[in-house]
């Protein structure tokens, strides 16, 4: 990860809490997206950049909601959808689709039915498509 860094000149340091389970930014990320698909990935690149960057707890809530009301998101409505049993079945979902499918990490990407983990696959991946469209 460091390497990758490194060579996209991305600033990037092992967080303390490492790895972690990111429920409430993937929650966050889906009700985001079921409204503003485009803002939600602006908050899924802030998350990261806080955790991998800044050494935010990301597991903490309200770090995730602070995060996400720099985007002028709803603090309230957000700390009521990370908790909500609708986007917990979501992201339960989505889990469960991604290991029907063999993804056992992140990040994971499918181009039809190939996969690709990991960052530093990136290349590999835009390759593929080039040549399988």
């Amino acid at each position: 990860m460091e390497r990758c860094a490194r060579l996209q000149g991305t600033p990037f340091k092992i967080p303390a809490k490492f790895p972690y389970a990111a429920l409430a930014p993937s929650r966050a990320f889906y009700w985001i997206a079921s409204f503003d698909p485009k803002l939600a990935q602006k908050f899924a690149h802030d998350i990261y950049r806080g955790y991998f960057a800044d050494g935010l707890d990301m597991s903490d809530p309200e770090t995730v909601i602070a995060t996400a009301t720099r985007h002028e998101i709803d603090a309230g409505a957000l700390r009521e959808a990370i908790v909500d049993p609708k986007w917990k079945q979501h992201l339960r979902e989505v889990i469960d689709h991604a290991i029907a499918r063999g993804a056992f990490g992140s990040p994971f990407f499918f181009y039809k039915d190939e996969p690709f983990f990991g960052n530093d696959r990136m290349d590999h991946l835009e390759q593929w498509i080039k040549s399988h469209a």
